[in-house]
C-alpha cells in the first residue's frame, strides 16, 4: 500500500477525534482513567510524530485498508466499553498494540512479535503486555 504523509495525517485526525464527547458537567467526565489504559501512556516524547509513525507501520508491516479500519474500530470500541480516549499521549502505544492484534486476526501470515516490536520501537515483552492490555480493555471483543 502506497501511503502518503497526507493520508497519514487524515488517519491520525480521525484516530484522535474523541469518540465519547464529554463535558466537565456530565457524569463520567473523568472517563479515560483505567490502570490498564495507563500502560499506554507514553513514557517520554517519542522521537517520531504520530503521522510518521503511521507511515512507518504501514510501510514496514504492509498494512492495508482493512487493518487501518480495524484500528479505528478498536478505538471506537475502547471508548464505548472502557471509556478510554486515544489522544496524543496514548496514540503510539495504542497503534502498535492494535496493529499487532488486527494483523493476527486479518492475515494468514503474520510478522513475528520481534519484528513488529522493532518496527514499533518497543520491546517484545512490552508489546505482549500492550497487546494483552488492549484485549482486556476491549473485553476480548476483537
Amino acid at each position: 500500500m502506497n501511503f502518503t504523509k497526507a493520508q497519514a495525517e487524515a488517519f491520525v485526525r480521525i484516530l484522535l477525534q474523541t469518540s465519547v464527547p464529554l463535558s466537565n458537567n456530565e457524569p463520567g467526565a473523568d472517563f479515560g482513567f483505567s490502570p490498564v489504559w495507563e500502560m499506554f501512556m507514553r513514557r517520554s516524547q517519542p522521537p517520531i510524530s504520530i503521522e510518521d509513525y503511521v507511515v512507518r507501520l504501514v510501510f514496514h508491516l504492509k498494512l492495508d485498508e482493512s487493518i487501518l479500519q480495524k484500528i479505528l474500530a478498536y478505538k471506537n470500541r475502547l471508548a464505548e466499553l472502557a471509556g478510554c480516549v486515544v489522544d496524543k499521549d496514548h496514540a503510539h502505544r495504542f497503534l502498535i498494540a492494535s496493529v499487532t492484534i488486527a494483523c493476527k486476526l486479518c492475515r494468514e501470515e503474520v510478522y513475528s512479535l520481534s519484528y513488529i516490536s522493532k518496527v514499533g520501537g518497543v520491546g517484545v515483552k512490552e508489546l505482549q503486555s500492550l497487546e494483552f492490555g488492549l484485549c482486556q480493555l476491549l473485553d476480548w471483543r476483537i
